[in-house]
């Protein structure tokens, strides 16, 4: 939670439950925070976590108990590594993204990470260490996407532009369909 200069992680929660599935097309984790606290908010959350075989995206779910300011997710900001934003066609879903040496696996190593998010769900600012997406105020489930693609993986996505252009069709799919699948 972003409350005001600072980001509250899960440090106070009274009951935390986790659930694997998996199939053939996808494996998720569902993680029920019971009782998170973080200042004078206290909800309990449901996180869902999806991931597929076939791309480099993750689907995150997250549903509160109750309507607060400040629900996030981010990517660490580097100084010497832009932030990319952009918005789809539509309007209805943008990214913000980072690419760059910004892994500990190898000094010239690189690594895209991105977060796409519904534009009337949420919207992108700075925090003080973090490109931030912070989530309006809402007990409906929240919806995003993580992205990442780093330089040395098999087949791997090798150039800051092929990363861009890898965001742009995600964008356009989503733009398209709604969702990434």
């Amino acid at each position: 939670r972003f409350t005001g200069d600072t980001i509250a992680h899960f440090n106070e929660v009274e009951k935390t439950q986790v659930k694997v599935d998996n199939s053939n097309s996808s494996s998720s984790i569902t993680i029920d925070y019971k009782g998170w606290k973080t200042g004078d908010v206290t909800t309990d959350l449901e996180s869902v976590i999806h991931i597929f075989p076939e791309d480099r995206f993750l689907k995150a779910e997250l549903t509160p108990s109750v309507s607060f300011d400040g629900l996030a997710t981010g990517i660490v900001k580097f100084d010497d590594i832009p932030l990319m934003q952009e918005t789809s066609e539509t309007g209805e879903w943008a990214y913000i993204a980072t690419y760059g040496v910004q892994t500990l696996a190898g000094e010239n190593d690189k690594l895209g990470m991105a977060i796409f998010y519904k534009t009337d769900e949420a919207k992108a600012i700075e925090g003080p260490h973090d490109h931030l997406v912070v989530f309006n105020p809402s007990t409906e489930k929240q919806t995003y996407y993580i992205h990442s693609a780093w330089n040395q993986e098999k087949d791997g996505i090798k150039s800051e532009e092929a990363f861009k252009q890898d965001l742009q069709a995600k964008l356009s799919e989503l733009d398209n369909n709604g969702k990434l699948e």
